[in-house]
């Protein structure tokens, strides 16, 4: 199968959404697909865009997937423009699939285009622009559109009460990782027991659940690997009498095996209302993050918020701990059990791998929607 991925924002960016795209990209090619990126152009030569992309994310030499380089320039409509751009560059690939994060990509793919088209939604409907909200609803509906990929059971519920007549096209495909790369040398981090949070600083992201605990463990050493030079300042000075808090900043993102390796416990404590990159949206409700996978793949033992959706991958003293995300004691109070008790931190890490091996893997999310692809294609006689 000839795929084509279409992202409207550049690859490599500390972005999460950068990281899913490389990745997903990989995988696919590893799932068996031949495989074509199109983002905006940062270099006009490809292989230089690539290289840099393999150096961030940890690939091979090999030249897994193409990227194609497309003009994207500052103006309004400047993703209508690009995705055209990328579309009639892509006509003499002749993809058999577009796939893309972006409903304005899918709607001039399938609708303009005729291109069968799969489109991906991390965050529901609801927090959606108002413009996106209505390119979805004429997308959805058109033949040459497969499939709206979801990743969780929320966001496939509530994208069904808005759309009943189009259930059949919606699949679910929790987030993954990769498998940790084998021979991880780890790095050395301070302290005797390392409370570990690899990821962004947002809002809601669980730096103010951190900032309320770490001062009643002087007992752990907090190391936070991410976060913008903002955010991190303004964390920085709020904890600025706190000792045991370490902020490592942004590193690429194949290196935060080497930090992951090296935590006792790691956290994902997401309050209820968590705001998206850029801010304005709360995606608690449908998200699926990266972290609790990449925590997973480690054996990691997880302290996580309590919330629907996390429960849809962490079952609470089988492979993680849930603690409400209201009540910093209950944190405390977690982080103690796992301290006093190395059985137990073993116990949960080794199951949380284990499900991460059975379920998780990034190969086996892009096997399962090449799959889909391919059944859907065959039973609406386009193959």
């Amino acid at each position: 199968m000839r795929l084509l991925y279409i992202h409207s924002a550049h690859v490599p960016a500390p972005a999460a959404n950068a990281v899913q795209v490389a990745k997903m990209c990989h995988a696919f090619w590893v799932a068996g697909a031949e495989v074509v990126l199109a983002l905006p152009r940062a270099s006009m030569n490809a292989r230089d865009h690539y290289e840099k992309i393999a150096r961030e994310y940890g690939f091979g030499t090999e030249f897994p997937f193409r990227v194609l380089p497309v003009p994207f320039w500052p103006v309004p409509g400047r993703e209508l423009f690009f995705a055209v751009l990328a579309l009639l560059a892509a006509v003499w690939l002749r993809p058999h699939v577009v796939f893309t994060r972006s409903a304005t990509v899918a709607l001039v793919s399938a609708g303009l285009f005729g291109f069968t088209t799969v489109f991906e939604l991390h965050d529901p409907i609801g927090s959606l622009s108002r413009r996106q909200r209505q390119r979805l609803a004429k997308l959805i509906g058109l033949e040459t559109f497969r499939m709206l990929v979801v990743t969780s059971q929320r966001l496939r519920d509530d994208s069904i009460r808005l759309f009943p007549q189009h259930a059949g096209k919606f699949l679910i495909a929790p987030n993954g990782a990769d498998p940790v790369p084998p021979n991880v040398e780890p790095c050395s981090l301070s302290g005797t027991f390392k409370v570990g949070y690899v990821g962004h600083l947002y809002k809601g992201k669980g730096m103010e659940i951190i900032s309320a605990i770490a001062p009643r463990c002087g007992w752990a050493t907090f190391h936070i690997v991410g976060g913008t030079p903002g955010d991190i300042e303004y964390w920085t000075s709020k904890l600025a009498k706190c000792p045991n808090t370490v902020f490592h900043g942004y590193v690429p993102h194949a290196a935060t095996c080497a930090y992951l390796a090296e935590m006792d416990v790691v956290l994902a404590p997401y309050l209820r209302d968590v705001e998206g990159q850029g801010g304005g949206r709360n995606i608690a409700e449908g998200m699926s993050p990266l972290k609790l996978f990449e925590y997973m793949a480690h054996g990691k033992p997880i302290v996580s918020s309590d919330l629907s959706v996390i429960r849809e991958v962490l079952r609470d003293s089988v492979n993680s701990i849930l603690v409400s995300p209201d009540n910093p004691s209950d944190w405390v109070k977690a982080l103690q059990r796992l301290r006093a008790n190395k059985a137990l931190r073993d116990q949960i890490g080794q199951q949380a791998k284990a499900d991460f091996l059975a379920r998780y893997s990034r190969t086996a999310r892009a096997t399962n929607i090449l799959e889909e692809i391919k059944s859907r294609n065959a039973s609406s006689g386009s193959w």
